[in-house]
């Protein structure tokens, strides 16, 4: 907990000191974008015995999931609104999320302890219930997938922001990795559904008492020079007056818009497509069935933690610190080529055979790999979007990819499917793939926060963002 520099009266050159709390305040978040992924996918491990506990059909447990993509583009500006916010912006929106998604998980709980034909889980109200609170949750997903890369630039020094920002954004997967290993563990018949809801709402609610008692807004002295500058005004100036200035400033920004681009879409679609395995799969064989299909797809979104991990740790090292282009080319050409190999095994609309006859491990090789390569680019893509957006915050960068990572997911979900036959969509996330490795190819990754932080660190900068412009 040593200061790094000596701070004057005026502040010409700012003190920064790392704290060990840091850790603490990242485990915290981290909890609850796990928790909100864990809530949202409720449901879909445990289908069947939701369907007879509830009284309805697949049709409206999958809706149960997926309003929740609907609601996440209700809370994009108000999130980079309050994110934004200097000084207890993050707190606040990490409060109002732990507290709103207790609440919700306590309002599943409403039927079952009213039970009966007209309050009960089987009527209307009970089934209306379930909708409110997993809105709720599907709202929450924005926020919390958006305060990693801010909390990582609060409370982090530059040589661990990667990680940092990797641990908090894919603790969200391993939410729903979790949700399909917890739902079948504790739900083995219908009645069981109550204990599942019980479980979460103990969960919500601890993880709120954790987030109340303590979670500091940001520590006494910055860890860095970019976490002790005063942003608000540089960033209205690049991109106009008004609350939602940075917002303009970070989608008028060609580099940053062609990473968001590529990488929100191919997350968005990757996510609806490695949970839909038992429809995409049963045509190669019985070999594929539903216990099979769930662990592949457990096994997919594993690997994307894995992957993400590994690449936190690789770029935290100096001599990677600056390869953001290079990485993000290698991973999306590698996605592509997976995606490619897994397509041409599977029948498509040109052909009601695979071109490829693959044997079940490849197969599962292939499928492993895509969350891979797919989790190697997800923290790079966030940080290299916070390097390029400087001065607006880490937040407003990483909830416009959010935001297109949402689009994408509902365009998949619910325009795509009709219009297309379910042949084609192995093409449409090769076709991802692609996009993602051509708009990357193009891009030229500025580091902007890192060289305003080691231009700080020289004797007698001046401290000021308010020269900079977000290219």
């Amino acid at each position: 907990d040593e200061p790094l520099l000596a701070a004057d009266d005026e502040g010409a050159v700012t003190g920064v000191r790392v704290y060990g709390t840091r850790w603490w305040v990242l485990f915290q978040l981290s909890l609850l974008t796990f928790n909100q992924s864990l809530f949202w996918i409720t449901f879909s491990p445990v289908t069947d015995n939701a369907k007879l506990y509830y009284g309805v059909d697949n049709n409206t447990v999958t809706w149960w999931m997926n309003i929740g993509v609907a609601a996440a583009f209700l809370t994009f500006l108000v999130t980079s609104k309050y994110l934004a916010a200097r000084g207890s912006g993050l707190k606040t929106v990490c409060t109002a999320s732990v507290l709103a998604q207790a609440f919700a998980m306590v309002l599943r709980l409403v039927p079952v302890w009213i039970g009966g034909k007209q309050f009960g889980p089987k009527s209307s109200f009970g089934i209306a219930i379930v909708y409110v609170a997993q809105f709720i949750v599907g709202a929450i997903g924005p926020m919390v997938m958006a305060a990693p890369p801010l909390l990582s630039n609060v409370w982090f020094p530059a040589h661990e922001r990667p990680l940092a920002t990797a641990v908090g954004t894919l603790c969200n997967n391993m939410g729903s990795a979790g949700g399909f290993l917890l739902g079948p563990l504790l739900v083995k018949n219908p009645s069981d559904m109550p204990l599942l809801l019980y479980t979460h709402a103990g969960i919500a609610i601890m993880n709120a008492v954790l987030m109340l008692a303590y979670f500091p807004s940001a520590p006494p002295m910055p860890p860095s020079h970019s976490a002790g500058s005063d942003r608000v005004e540089a960033t209205a100036q690049a991109g106009g007056e008004g609350s939602f200035g940075g917002v303009w400033a970070v989608v008028t920004n060609v580099n940053f818009m062609t990473i968001a681009l590529g990488f929100g879409v191919l997350n968005g679609v990757f996510n609806v497509w490695s949970g839909s395995f038992d429809e995409i799969l049963p045509p190669l064989g019985s070999q594929y069935d539903q216990v099979t299909c769930g662990w592949l797809g457990f096994g997919s979104t594993m690997a994307l933690i894995v992957g993400g991990i590994c690449t936190g740790f690789i770029t935290d090292k100096p001599a990677w610190s600056r390869s953001f282009a290079l990485l993000l080319r290698i991973g999306a050409a590698a996605t592509f080529a997976v995606m490619v190999l897994f397509t041409i095994a599977m029948p498509t609309y040109f052909s009601k055979e695979p071109f490829v006859s693959l044997p079940f491990p490849v197969v599962a090789t292939l499928i492993v790999m895509s969350g891979f390569t797919i989790g190697c680019c997800t923290p790079i893509a966030y940080e290299a979007a916070a390097e390029m957006t400087f001065p607006a915050p880490e937040s407003t960068s990483a909830n416009v990819i959010v935001l297109i990572l949402n689009l994408a997911s509902f365009v998949y979900l619910f325009v795509t499917p009709p219009l297309i036959d379910s042949d084609v969509l192995n093409i449409v996330i090769s076709g991802c793939g692609f996009l993602a490795m051509v708009l990357v190819f193009f891009t030229n990754v500025k580091y902007v926060r890192s060289d305003y932080e080691k231009a700080l660190d020289r004797p007698g900068s001046v401290r000021s963002v308010n020269r900079l412009k977000t290219p």
